[in-house]
């Protein structure tokens, strides 16, 4: 990556629902099932589908941690999902109760973790280091708000999303299925 490259994009909290609609319009972009199989291979995916409206509930109760090119359009999300709004996702609330259950947190954590409900990158904006930079943000906001640690989870034959998460310090804690498809849970500590 190239220092100057750097400054091309800022890296913030979501302020705007004009922002919440570029998320959704790049989620859209990479979503699996609209993707060709060499497409999800070689650049990854997001598994999950969320409508305009409960990204807007994300939004006024956790905001995401987004990625702005020089123009100020959206290039790359983290999705911060609190236990309260994962209960109104089948696939975020069958990991929040998996977490719990399992105490897939240690006990200082096990009421104060945050859900990373998706993290995507433009196409056009991968290898500028985004993702970490992203998760740097995300990991510094909700410290400050009171959270021990997030949790997510990544398809595991997602291995570009496997890559970028081991990368910017997630650890594999555990393998479950969700309808039909195998995840790995993986902690992000704060």
């Amino acid at each position: 990556m190239c220092k100057s490259c750097h400054n091309m994009f800022s890296v913030v909290v979501a302020t705007t629902i004009e922002q919440v609609k570029q998320i959704k319009a790049l989620q859209m972009e990479n979503l699996r099932r609209l993707l060709p199989v060499e497409t999800q291979l070689r650049d990854g995916f997001v598994t999950a589908e969320y409508t305009q409206e409960y990204l807007e509930q994300l939004h006024a109760e956790s905001p995401a941690i987004i990625a702005l090119d020089e123009a100020g359009h959206v290039v790359g999300y983290v999705l911060a999902v609190t236990r309260s709004t994962a209960a109104h996702h089948s696939l975020l609330a069958d990991l929040a109760e998996k977490v719990d259950s399992d105490r897939i947190v240690d006990s200082n954590s096990q009421n104060n973790y945050i859900l990373v409900g998706q993290l995507c990158v433009a196409k056009h904006a991968r290898g500028h280091s985004l993702a970490g930079r992203m998760y740097d943000v995300y990991r510094a906001e909700y410290k400050r708000r009171g959270f021990y640690c997030a949790v997510t989870d990544v398809a595991d034959d997602n291995q570009i999303s496997m890559n970028v998460h081991k990368k910017a310090g997630w650890i594999v804690a555990k393998s479950i299925t969700f309808e039909s498809v195998s995840f790995s849970i993986v902690i992000l500590p704060f």
